[in-house]
């Protein structure tokens, strides 16, 4: 957040980008609303879905960076079968289990360990989703959130960045001092040692 904020040491054209980078999160914040709104609403509609059998079929943690620190997220597949027909997933649940503490990835495997047989709870009108664990949560709930802070957080960043720039771009620069040629200075010698000769050849002249 500090990093995105207007520093008097910032040159123009980098308060510009963040300028940018602001008005596209506002922008772009309006698009996440009709996909977030969606999973809340499947994710709220699985605690009705029809359920059967599942066998796992993979279980492992997976290392991985997030914002440059390490992250470690639990790897579940399954198959299942619905009316005879064979499916597969490796959706857990309707949120991210991505996580910077590997013991809480490793429950999750432990409890989904390969060829352990569980529930699983499929859509009636697409049968190759399914999770594990149905019905929403927490984490769910808060994305819906998420497009709400993208704008606030957008519309901070553009209004902070544009005063700033406006406030310095408003400022009357400063005149450059002209450097005045010192020909007096310069010439001075030149103009004496002319005017020596000149008297000592009217002296000359004169004799």
């Amino acid at each position: 957040m500090k990093a995105l904020a207007p520093h008097e040491a910032d040159p123009n054209w980098f308060l510009l980008a963040k300028l940018l980078f602001g008005i596209a999160l506002v922008i772009g914040a309006p698009f996440l609303v009709k996909p977030t709104i969606s999973k809340y609403n499947e994710a709220r509609q699985s605690a009705n879905w029809p359920q059967t059998e599942a066998e796992i079929t993979q279980s492992e943690v997976k290392t991985g960076q997030n914002r440059a620190k390490p992250a470690w997220t639990p790897v579940v597949s399954y198959r299942y079968s619905v009316d005879g027909k064979p499916y597969t997933s490796s959706k857990i649940a309707f949120r991210s289990f991505e996580t910077p503490i590997p013991s809480h990835a490793e429950e999750v495997v432990e409890k989904y360990p390969v060829g352990s047989k569980h529930p699983v709870f499929y859509s009636p009108e697409d049968h190759s989703k399914a999770v594990l664990e149905k019905g929403t949560n927490w984490l769910v709930i808060l994305a819906l959130f998420f497009p709400l802070l993208f704008l606030a957080w957008g519309g901070y960043i553009t209004y902070d960045n544009f005063i700033f720039l406006r406030a310095r771009l408003s400022q009357p620069k400063k005149k450059k001092k002209k450097k005045r040629a010192q020909t007096s200075t310069t010439s001075s010698p030149n103009s004496a040692l002319k005017r020596r000769r000149r008297r000592i050849r009217k002296n000359q002249d004169g004799g």
